[in-house]
């Protein structure tokens, strides 16, 4: 199944997501229902083990669908990461998540996923760099919101870096300090670098299966972890995978609900935006005006 979509960068949080995952587990269990009162299922068991199947089916398809979505609000190479045995930083370091020894530690046999979501819209332009010190201002319009932002993704010509920013507003623009931070999807900046753009990262989160076989939705900021929710229960083993071919982006998902499934279930997802190289983009970013430069 193919699909594009591009929606606005006002979705916010897990809050949004939940909601459109009720509307659509309500029409799916309507359904299970004509379903099973036609098959007139008389073990209660198995028509609880059905209705548990099409249930995280459907969020698992929605989650499929919020990471598609979230890679498709630019079309950089910036890619999730599975985590095939612990959630490790850039630097090798442990995550909270594989670090705890209780229940919710991720379970050690499944996979994990860890994707970042950018608000392009709110781009940062470096105009002038002294002293380690940035000006910067908003590149597509004059008034930009960063009040929520968690980090930021400091772009070079040929590579980019999760950053935090220390930033001082100077009229419609900024000046602002950038110091590394611990990540999961980046290596750490070298020092002196200059950074032409930075864009906003609305959140950095991972997906995992916990050893009570709960899916655990988690947001990250620098090495803490700021919310860890439970998504689902009764999953026994999930199982991702991706690749990358002619500039264009799949992920797989297997899951195994029940220890004795003989059959596995499995959700495929592509998207349709073309992938680019960093240069590119840099290259657009050179060689337009911000707002400010003309004034």
């Amino acid at each position: 199944m193919r699909f594009f979509i591009r929606l606005n960068n006002k979705h916010k949080g897990f809050t949004y997501f939940d909601t459109l995952l009720s509307l659509t587990l309500s029409i799916s269990i309507l359904l299970s229902i004509v379903i099973l009162t036609k098959l007139q299922f008389n073990d209660f068991y198995k028509a609880k083990e059905y209705f548990h199947k099409i249930y995280v089916t459907s969020k698992i398809n929605l989650l499929m669908l919020k990471i598609m979505k979230d890679i498709d609000f630019h079309n950089f190479k910036i890619l999730p990461i599975i985590h095939n045995n612990k959630v490790s930083y850039k630097d090798g370091t442990l995550s909270n998540i594989s670090k705890r020894n209780d229940s919710l530690s991720k379970e050690i046999d499944s996979d994990a996923i860890t994707y970042l979501k950018l608000n392009t819209n709110n781009l940062l332009k470096t105009l002038h760099y002294k002293s380690g010190s940035f000006y910067v201002c908003p590149f597509f319009k004059k008034k930009v919101s960063i009040n929520d932002t968690r980090t930021y993704l400091a772009l070079t010509t040929d590579d980019f870096f999760e950053v935090e920013l220390n930033i001082v507003k100077d009229k419609n623009c900024f000046i602002t300090k950038v110091t590394n931070t611990k990540s999961i999807l980046t290596n750490q900046a070298p020092k002196n670098i200059k950074f032409i753009a930075f864009i906003p990262i609305e959140s950095t989160y991972t997906i995992y299966l916990a050893n009570n076989k709960t899916l655990r939705y988690v947001t990250h900021k620098n090495n803490e972890i700021v919310e860890n929710q439970p998504i689902m229960q009764n999953i026994y083993k999930i199982k991702f995978k991706n690749s990358f071919k002619d500039n264009f982006y799949n992920l797989s998902c297997k899951l195994k609900i029940y220890e004795n499934d003989k059959n596995e279930i499995l959700i495929s997802r592509d998207n349709l935006l073309i992938r680019q190289d960093m240069f590119n983009f840099v290259s657009y970013i050179n060689n337009n005006d911000n707002d400010y430069e003309k004034s």
